[in-house]
């Protein structure tokens, strides 16, 4: 509910999105192409308890795809150095072609812009010790 109220409703202007069952499966379907987990362990990243400098990440990521996703974080607990990754948002065009995260929005849907559901944990992440979890649970 939340995926399609944020961002579906926007993208049903398309005709090839133009239904939560036509949203949902091309979400599926880029999920399968990117394989996002396997290309990191391929070079050598892997979930869990080990931390990595953002930039490996950032490299290893751009290397693969040949453009610039965009990394959030949640911020270190009280007394700890490391943040860990929350969540990697990779960009596309309308015709569903990558694109780098750093390009400016066309044609953005005005209402999509800044509605609050649940990712106010996340910002922009320090180039610094990063964990990238196995699973990342949001505490409130």
């Amino acid at each position: 509910k939340h995926e399609w109220d944020k961002h579906g409703t926007c993208a049903a202007m398309l005709e090839s999105l133009n239904s939560q069952k036509k949203y949902f499966s091309k979400a599926l379907e880029l999920y399968e192409k990117l394989d996002l987990n396997s290309y990191l362990l391929k070079l050598g990243i892997k979930p869990g308890n080990t931390y990595y400098q953002l930039g490996v990440i950032k490299e290893a990521l751009t290397s693969v795809y040949n453009v610039t996703p965009k990394i959030q974080c949640l911020s270190p607990e009280q007394g700890e150095e490391v943040q860990t990754i929350g969540q990697i948002k990779f960009c596309f065009t309308k015709d569903f072609i990558l694109r780098n995260c750093t390009e400016s929005k066309v044609d953005s849907c005005p209402a999509c812009g800044n509605m609050p559901f649940g990712t106010e944990e996340l910002s922009t992440c320090n180039d610094t010790l990063t964990n990238y979890p196995s699973h990342v649970l949001l505490y409130k």
